[in-house]
């Protein structure tokens, strides 16, 4: 309602102004037929602005969401999915903020190691079974440039040595960059934990 009505006054402003214009113009020009005309449409506007600006102080610059009518109220989340989806949103920083170490370390004073992270999940990858060396060799294909793919090395090297299984199989995620040998990871060097 608020908006509605600055928007409105935006426009008879405007409107009064180019009427004021155009009113002095004809004065200087001696048009005195079109000047009482236009000092007619003039104070039409200013008692149009007036009382617009009017409304605009009784109209609430802040609406409680209960007081809103059934057609604007928000759409909300109950509260028990909100809570589940923080809890989720907590995992996932937990997660990324745990993969920052290995990546921190390599990028030296660069603190960007979150928009690294967050660039990853996007990035093209091949993913290769390989039965008969019960591995599930996941290849990234790089992030553009040579110097953040040396970043990611060490995360690699990191999340190779938890040699986790891959659920539902007996597949081992084996992570290498594109143009990167198969790293040695051999079946012994880790846990064996499944994901």
């Amino acid at each position: 309602m608020r908006r509605a009505l600055e928007k409105s006054i935006r426009r008879v402003r405007s409107r009064l102004a180019t009427v004021r214009n155009r009113l002095a113009e004809a004065l200087q020009g001696r048009h005195r037929d079109s000047a009482t005309r236009l000092e007619a449409d003039a104070e039409a506007l200013a008692a149009e602005l007036d009382e617009l600006k009017q409304r605009r102080t009784a109209t609430p610059t802040h609406v409680r969401a209960g007081d809103l009518p059934e057609q604007d109220k928000l759409d909300a989340l109950p509260i028990g999915e909100r809570l589940f989806m923080d809890v989720v949103r907590m995992i996932a920083y937990r997660a990324q903020t745990r993969m920052t170490a290995p990546v921190i370390s390599a990028q030296g004073k660069k603190p960007n190691a979150r928009r690294l992270l967050r660039a990853l999940p996007t990035s093209d990858a091949n993913i290769i079974p390989q039965p008969d060396g019960g591995i599930l060799c996941i290849q990234l294909l790089g992030l553009g440039s040579a110097a953040c793919d040396r970043m990611l090395m060490p995360l690699i090297e990191e999340l190779n040595a938890t040699a986790t299984i891959y659920p539902g199989t007996e597949l081992r995620l084996v992570y290498e960059l594109a143009g990167d040998p198969l790293p040695d990871v051999s079946p012994d060097s880790g846990s064996g934990q499944e994901v």
